[in-house]
């Protein structure tokens, strides 16, 4: 699917937020950054595990607020606990985020 036509229906559904993680989304970063409230910037450094901040890999990484959509999202951030979200599915498969 084109990255277009795949935003379109994303924001047609009526989505409020979207994560996308990894560095493959911004092989699209001209339509991206501009609707992307708030960025984490910086590769992940195994031996620099962050396990105090939400959505983070590494401690040089850091949050980048590019919209003003969200104002008080950093203030929010420093509050946040590190979150993991294990799901199990009905054929017993594990996958773990976070």
């Amino acid at each position: 699917m084109a990255p277009r036509e795949l935003a379109r229906r994303v924001l047609d559904a009526g989505t409020e937020g979207l994560t996308l993680l990894g560095g493959e989304p911004f092989d699209q970063s001209a339509a991206l950054l501009a609707a992307t409230d708030l960025l984490v910037a910086g590769p992940f450094e195994a031996d620099r595990i962050d396990t105090a901040r939400p959505w983070v890999g590494s401690t040089n990484q850091e949050f980048v607020l590019l919209s003003d959509r969200f104002p008080g999202l950093l203030d929010e951030l420093s509050v946040s606990p590190d979150r993991v979200e294990i799901t199990v599915d009905p054929a017993g498969r594990v996958a773990v985020n976070g």
